[in-house]
């Protein structure tokens, strides 16, 4: 069964993907489920994907990443919750984009696997039902806001990626420095996902409690 969109909705350049780049079909992909077909999507043969710019950001250290890779034994027993979540996260994405639930991952060990397990997250889901996915630090992201200042019109606005993903990776939330601007911006980012039922994982150093950010970023 292929989904597809023939009418053109108000604010999209592409009839047919929506500006996703993609239209899906669903079929069976062995190396998840051996009988139970998944969406999966393929180039949008209108737009040849061509709206979409940039690749993902996943560093290049996990560019092989998906979740066959985490190994959650390493962990012990006390990670059983957390892997019987994330397991869900990816095997189960459409009901948490249908609910536009995502998740925030932080511990205070540094090297403890939080950016890792998101890109095997992220990997997974884009090559079980081929969604946009984007990885970015919080510090880089607001980089290239102050960046996207001095551009003309002519320029491809870099933030539209971020914004209009599938799923999007802010890594190292609480890394950055604080003040009234780097809040301002960090909302509109996570306000306009949400509002646009786009799915956002967040990594920390930082439980939220202890984040120093505008309360409307925590909420």
């Amino acid at each position: 069964m292929r989904i597809s969109h023939n009418t053109l909705i108000p604010g999209y350049k592409c009839s047919l993907c929506h500006d996703t780049g993609y239209i899906i079909e669903r079929i069976i992909v062995p190396e998840y489920d051996r009988l139970i077909s998944v969406n999966v999507g393929e180039e949008c043969p209108n737009c040849k994907g061509k709206i979409w710019t940039g690749d993902s950001g996943i560093p290049k250290i996990f560019s092989g990443a998906d979740m066959s890779k985490f190994n959650f034994e390493e962990y012990g027993q006390d990670i059983k919750k957390i892997e019987a979540l994330v397991t869900s996260f990816w095997k189960d994405f459409e009901t948490w984009e249908k609910h536009s639930k995502g998740l925030y991952l932080w511990s205070n060990t540094k090297g403890s696997g939080k950016s890792f397990l998101s890109c095997c997250l992220a990997r997974s889901i884009e090559g079980k039902y081929r969604k946009r996915i984007k990885f970015i630090t919080t510090v880089d992201y607001l980089q290239m806001v102050k960046e996207s200042y001095k551009q003309g019109h002519d320029v491809p606005d870099k933030l539209y990626g971020y914004l209009n993903c599938d799923l999007l990776i802010v890594d190292d939330l609480g890394s950055e420095k604080s003040g009234e601007w780097q809040d301002q911006e960090l909302f509109h980012l996570f306000d306009f996902r949400m509002c646009n039922g786009k799915i956002t994982i967040v990594t920390s150093n930082l439980p939220k409690s202890e984040l120093k950010h505008d309360g409307r970023i925590i909420d």
